[in-house]
């Protein structure tokens, strides 16, 4: 498992229900749970998808025994920025560092650029890149359907 990862769980809702359950902390709103489209699930179209905190309190009903730290990150999206630049670091299990998106789970799409000395939004993903890419700044963050944007295309 690990970051941006959910369980699957039967869905409940019946026609045109939302399966979507929404949390709000500190003024802030997110998903716990969404619908789980095809492709997540097998071909299956009966199962939610839910959070890894949603998984342990509501469905089974036990504290989690996961590291605080760990229940932050899996509440986090798993995008990440695939420049060959972030290979040059690795972590504690000698795997790339890589720059990942700092927003959560099923967060709805950033529609401005940002920009600062640590963080850097590239196609709808806030990315955590200790350094900021200014050839890149001319793109214009529009809408796009794309799964995956790697900033290694452009150079």
């Amino acid at each position: 498992m690990g970051r941006g990862h959910f369980h699957l769980i039967k869905c409940n809702k019946h026609g045109d229900e939302s399966c979507d359950v929404m949390e709000t902390t500190d003024n802030k709103t997110y998903y716990v749970r969404r619908h789980a489209n095809r492709d997540e699930c097998g071909g299956r179209d009966d199962l939610d998808k839910v959070t890894h905190k949603y998984y342990w309190e509501k469905c089974l009903k036990f504290e989690d025994p996961c590291r605080p730290s760990l229940q932050k990150q899996f509440e986090r999206c798993n995008y990440f920025c695939s420049h060959t630049s972030h290979e040059k670091t690795k972590d504690e299990c000698d795997e790339a560092n890589k720059s990942y998106c700092l927003e959560r789970l099923w967060h709805s799409p950033v529609t401005k650029q940002k920009s600062n000395s640590t963080n850097t939004t590239v196609m709808n993903k806030k990315l955590s890149s200790k350094k900021v890419l200014n050839k890149y700044k001319f793109l214009l963050f529009t809408n796009i359907y794309q799964k995956e944007f790697s900033l290694s295309m452009l150079a």
